[in-house]
């Protein structure tokens, strides 16, 4: 059995990263408020759990980053 994978435009994967990044945030958002916490706090702890890769980036300089 052979999958066929679609064949994306650029637009369509932008509009698709676009789609799950703020199926991340709402449900990020929503989760916290169900345990009593901020949209701020998600934010925080979403940040804290990104923090440990910047190092190595942040050596790199700001194309590193980018």
């Amino acid at each position: 059995m052979t999958i066929e994978l679609p064949k994306l435009t650029l637009q369509q994967k932008w509009e698709t990263a676009e789609s799950n990044m703020v199926y991340f945030i709402v449900c990020g958002t929503t989760y916290a408020k169900s345990h009593g916490q901020t949209a701020e706090d998600f934010g925080k702890w979403a940040g804290q759990v990104a923090a440990t890769s910047w190092d190595e980036e942040k050596s790199k300089g700001p194309l590193g980053l980018i």
